[in-house]
């Protein structure tokens, strides 16, 4: 993409304009991307994101709210365990909703807290202890969606799970 502004061309991926200053705010704080803008002059203003690799999309929103080297370090940390841990934590929702309506929220609770008690918490302990930061709790709660889906699966494949929903549905 291209912006051309009076003798000036930029190339870049994105361009936001907005005729509005600031864009929003997080609570209290303005949050600015195009300065200068103003709805009741009718200034429009413009920001172009040069390059976006893929290091840089995690930090594209954080750097809303900070330019602190280490705070978006830290952040890109965090998110590739963020991402690749969607997926997994899709599957679990859609079964966590299957289970819950067959009635089988009994497995679902011991799952759940055995998972947080015996695999998240050590990990992010752990993370904290060996100076892992952010990105080693996220490490942690990646493990935990992974034991919850393995989990729901081995439930999914036994009968246990729809004869506890009929049973509930017969009794109703």
């Amino acid at each position: 993409m291209r912006a051309e502004i009076g003798d000036t061309t930029l190339d870049g991926v994105t361009v936001i304009v907005q005729n509005s200053d600031p864009y929003t705010y997080f609570g209290r704080r303005p949050i600015r991307i195009c300065e200068g803008a103003d709805n009741i002059n009718g200034r429009l203003s413009a920001a172009v994101l040069k390059s976006a690799t893929p290091l840089e999309i995690p930090t594209l929103i954080p750097r809303l709210f900070t330019s602190d080297p280490a705070v978006l370090a830290t952040v890109r940390s965090a998110w590739w365990y963020l991402a690749l841990m969607q997926p997994a934590a899709a599957v679990v929702f859609v079964l966590d909703g299957v289970l819950i309506g067959a009635g089988d929220t009994a497995y679902l609770a011991a799952v759940t807290t055995g998972a947080g008690l015996l695999v998240y918490l050590p990990l992010a302990l752990l993370a904290g202890a060996a100076g892992l930061g952010l990105g080693g709790v996220w490490f942690g709660l990646t493990c935990f969606v992974l034991v919850r889906l393995a989990a729901c699966l081995v439930r999914m494949r036994g009968t246990r799970w729809w004869r506890r929903g009929m049973e509930a549905a017969r009794a109703w």
